[in-house]
């Protein structure tokens, strides 16, 4: 969902890391590899300043501990998010 907006935001489609969101958007509603509610994760992925992309944060099989370096390496940011 957030690779295809960014892409037609009119950016090159890149792979956004899945990991991210498992092991940092943790908090209410949002429980890592238990499911969780996207329009929360994604608004604490924006947040934390943006998404880095798989290459850099590449998905690992289960949750991790949040990798706080990611931050360095920001692919892309979400502005605004809204479920429909």
């Amino acid at each position: 969902m957030a690779e295809g907006a960014w892409a037609r935001a009119g950016n090159f489609l890149q792979r956004l890391s899945q990991q991210q969101i498992i092991d940092c958007a943790i908090g209410q509603y949002t429980n890592g590899c238990n499911g969780g509610n996207v329009a929360i994760a994604l608004g604490l992925i924006q947040t934390a300043g943006g998404f880095c992309s798989a290459a850099v944060y590449p998905f690992a099989g289960g949750q991790t501990p949040c990798a706080q370096w990611y931050a360095l390496s920001v692919l892309c940011v979400v502005v605004s998010c809204a479920m429909y």
